[in-house]
């Protein structure tokens, strides 16, 4: 029934229903069918104002963060960078980090990451490794990178003015979910001497932030770091799995006890640094990198008994872990085959993960017996490069085969154990 007379019952149309909108939280079913800037652009468009990035006081929104990235990519496309380009990301300010990561993806560029506080002695090192031809930074290192072409400085209201005055380029985002977003450095090992790099996609950076949701949780409510340089491997870590959960990284001092945060994000040096009696502690800690000691993961239960830890196994400095193992309960301890070294519990392989153990042919070990621990699958690197020449194809490792340069054993349930170098 209308209500008026005069209106007829026929003009009224029915309620169309509407399409159920797609949750932010990233599902497993849903990872690798984005580009890491396109899920921070989803983010960005249903919680514009919800904060990305808190620095003491300081805040990054989505929207303001999304805006800005925008602006900058354009910019970079207009001085050059295609597709596929390495360009340096080295900020000391995570907002000012975070702005310049999305907009090297929205430019289908790779982005190189660089701790701030890398020795400058190092920087050039790492141009010629990547062969980065675009840097963006801050002034006071804008010398620092040799024959680099063009340099951004981030922190200069010169580049912002250039920026807004670019008219917007229609052809971004560029990249897709199996094109690379990052290249990470990292110091060689006793298996590979000299610099190293990681080729890491899209796709597995969101593999690894869905496994992370669906077995510790989402962290819509905000991460804890207090990791003082942007662009390493645990906050970029952090940083992803809180777009992927629609929540905010909260980027604390180095020093000083932990806050009850919802989530903090560490290695486990920091933790070990950082635990002390008396605090209130996150209600969830995940551990990132090195294998947690059984000292650390008994202290974190007498201290802080009801709140959880996790320990993801990320060898060589990685961000993408390998492992993962619940450590908020005892773990039965292990041994190797001679009794005299103690064998750490790293958990089962993750999501998109597959986890070998090698002999010294190359071959699986037989089960139970110890040899190299080695990993594949697309939750991780696809590539590794050793040397660079700029102008030149990437020379990657051959094969797909990731080696942790650490020996290491399967347990009757599966899991991994890993035995530190003598």
């Amino acid at each position: 029934m209308t209500s008026s007379p005069d209106r007829a019952t026929a003009t009224v149309a029915p309620p169309v229903p509407r399409a159920r909108e797609r949750p932010l939280q990233l599902t497993a079913a849903a990872a690798g069918q984005l580009t890491l800037d396109a899920m921070f652009a989803r983010v960005a468009a249903r919680k514009p104002d919800h904060t990305a990035v808190r620095v003491g006081t300081g805040r990054l929104t989505y929207r303001g963060a999304e805006q800005r990235a925008r602006q900058l990519a354009s910019l970079l496309v207009l001085g050059g960078v295609q597709l596929g380009d390495p360009v340096i990301v080295y900020c000391v300010d995570h907002r000012r980090s975070l702005v310049a990561q999305l907009a090297v993806l929205k430019a289908g560029g790779v982005c190189v990451p660089v701790p701030a506080g890398t020795p400058d002695a190092a920087l050039r090192e790492i141009a010629a490794l990547s062969g980065a031809q675009t840097v963006l930074c801050g002034q006071a290192h804008r010398n620092s990178w040799g024959l680099v072409r063009l340099v951004v400085p981030m922190d200069d209201p010169a580049t912002w003015q250039r920026a807004e005055a670019v008219r917007p380029d229609d052809s971004l985002p560029r990249s897709s979910p199996i094109d690379p977003a990052y290249l990470l450095l990292a110091p060689g090992t006793g298996t590979v001497p000299g610099p190293t790099g990681e080729l890491i996609d899209h796709r597995a950076w969101q593999l690894a932030a869905a496994a992370r949701i669906q077995r510790v949780g989402a962290a819509e409510h905000g991460i804890e770091i207090r990791q003082p340089a942007p662009g390493g491997p645990v906050t970029l870590a952090a940083l992803w799995w809180a777009v992927a959960s629609a929540g905010t990284l909260y980027c604390g001092a180095p020093e000083g006890a932990l806050t009850r945060s919802p989530v903090a994000v560490l290695t486990p040096q920091e933790y070990d640094r950082l635990l002390v009696p008396g605090a209130p502690g996150p209600r969830t800690v995940v551990l990132i990198g090195d294998p947690c000691s059984e000292e650390l993961a008994t202290r974190h239960r007498e201290l802080l008994p009801t709140s959880r830890l996790w320990a993801e196994f990320a060898p060589a400095g990685g961000a993408l872990p390998w492992t993962a193992l619940d450590l908020s309960h005892p773990v039965p301890r292990t041994r190797s085959g001679g009794g005299r070294r103690r064998g750490l519990n790293v958990g089962g392989a993750v999501a998109g993960v597959r986890i070998q153990v090698l002999d010294d042919r190359g071959a699986a070990a037989l089960p139970g017996a110890v040899g190299e621990v080695c990993a594949v699958g697309p939750a991780l690197a696809f590539d590794r490069v050793f040397h660079h020449t700029p102008g030149r194809p990437f020379n990657p490792d051959p094969g797909p085969v990731l080696h942790a340069a650490l020996s290491g054993r399967h347990t009757p349930t599966d899991f991994l154990t890993v035995f530190p170098p003598p």
